[in-house]
């Protein structure tokens, strides 16, 4: 038991021989018993000493050998002057990046004003358009299937010319009124070209209303008649003018995208199902753009 004096056989025997041959006095016994007794307690006690020394450094022992194994397993710590280090230098790239991208968005701002400067002070070239047209611009056949194939085509030419035949029109590039009259005479025949450009103080949608109810008003029964409706906003009309007697007859087409709206009206010469509408004629086509101009409108022609 704990805190008992454990003894071996050997001393067992040590002790029962003693007793029986000494012939000391009891109490001179008695006092050398309990000293041999004091003696083997202190060296017991040193062997439980020794015993919990040994089990403790063992377990010790083991504890390091599986810390030595976890630090072999992981990464090496990095000291705060390394972090430190490698902070800074994050740093500095990313303020030298940062400074290098202001010096790029300043010369591209520069670059933009000198450009805006440039295309404000330059007014496009201007060409005299073709008189020539080819059969497909000008004729519409008397069966239904032919003359809707015929129809889109006019209007979709139109539609994908159109960035092309406003480049030749020689538009200012600001915003400002602008008008031009060019007129060409061969004998009988008078080719003549209008360019417009103005800016209305409307939203987007009161101008794009506006302009529909114009070319509503001006193919009204009074001074024509529609001869065709092929789509609320696809029509064939005939427009009778109110001077010298002409008649037309005009394919118009409005397309309204986000931010803009165009109509084109295009002047048919030979029509096998209506005919060409009098002896007098007037081949014409336009196209008109209305355009976001912020916070107004601006209207080319």
């Amino acid at each position: 038991m704990a805190g008992e004096l454990q003894r071996t056989q050997r001393q067992v025997f040590y002790d029962v021989d003693d007793e029986l041959l000494d012939d000391t006095p009891t109490e001179t016994r008695r006092a050398r018993l309990k000293l041999r007794e004091a003696q083997r307690r202190h060296r017991q006690h040193h062997a439980e000493i020794v015993k919990d020394t040994q089990r403790q450094f063992q377990r010790l022992w083991m504890q390091l050998s599986r810390l030595r194994a976890r630090k072999q397993a992981s990464p090496p710590e990095l000291s705060w002057k390394d972090i430190a280090e490698a902070l800074r230098g994050d740093t500095d790239d990313a303020l030298a990046l940062n400074n290098a991208l202001r010096q790029q968005l300043q010369h591209h701002h520069d670059l933009a004003a000198y450009m805006m400067a440039w295309v404000s002070a330059s007014i496009g070239p201007t060409r005299a358009m073709s008189t020539q047209r080819s059969w497909r611009e000008t004729t519409l056949l008397a069966d239904p299937t032919s003359r809707q194939l015929g129809i889109q085509w006019i209007v979709n030419n139109i539609y994908f010319n159109l960035p092309r035949l406003m480049d030749r029109c020689g538009f200012p590039s600001s915003c400002e009124t602008y008008i031009r009259r060019d007129v060409t005479v061969d004998g009988n025949t008078r080719f003549e070209t209008v360019v417009k450009q103005r800016v209305e103080n409307a939203p987007f949608h009161v101008a794009a209303r506006a302009q529909r109810s114009i070319i509503d008003v001006t193919h009204n029964p009074e001074v024509g008649f529609v001869l065709e409706t092929i789509d609320p906003d696809l029509r064939y009309v005939r427009f009778q003018y109110l001077y010298g007697n002409l008649v037309q007859n005009t394919i118009v087409k409005f397309v309204e995208e986000p931010g803009r709206l165009l109509v084109f009206t295009h002047a048919v010469q030979d029509d096998a199902l209506f005919g060409a509408g009098g002896a007098a004629t007037r081949y014409w086509s336009s196209w008109y753009v209305c355009l976001k101009a912020h916070s107004s409108i601006m209207c080319r022609a």
